[in-house]
């Protein structure tokens, strides 16, 4: 990815997402440790790569074809890591699937929604990149980690 510097950002929510992407950073660089299931880190990891490829995109000015595919491409693996997380606790049993399942559909829909907004001009993408974000890393680092903890 192309290191985001300082400069690239004009306005405090240009600012504050530079804040969310160095925290993906370190999440994705393993300077901290999101869950102890090995491949299930590497999947976070793998979100936090893409969702700072879209930012990069955004925060850079690229054309508007290349951030909806960057964005397309993010939503499409977020799909795809909780249909496969939401498998791993149903295997394991585990007594918080229905809560957790629930958070991930109601991001889907918030997120579903904030596009449509988007493409109306009702909705800027950079706050919907910071609602990305900010979920994100809420999610990963307390709904995650007490399905980490039940595995432990």
């Amino acid at each position: 990815m192309n290191k985001l510097e300082q400069t690239t950002f004009t306005s405090l929510i240009d600012q504050h997402i530079l804040d969310i992407c160095e925290n993906m950073d370190r999440l994705s660089d393993g300077e901290v440790h999101i869950t102890a299931i090995g491949s299930n880190d590497n999947r976070n990891r793998l979100i936090f790569i893409k969702y700072n490829k879209f930012v990069s995109g955004l925060m850079h000015r690229k054309d508007a074809g290349h951030n909806d595919g960057k964005f397309q491409e993010l939503m499409k693996y977020i799909r795809v890591h909780f249909i496969v997380e939401e498998k791993i606790m149903k295997i394991y049993g585990y007594d918080g699937y229905a809560k957790h399942k629930d958070q991930h559909d109601d991001f889907t829909a918030t997120i579903t929604r904030f596009a449509i907004d988007v493409s109306l001009n009702k909705l800027s993408v950079e706050d919907m990149a910071m609602y990305i974000g900010h979920w994100l890393i809420g999610h990963m680092l307390i709904s995650d980690m007490q399905f980490e903890e039940f595995m432990t």
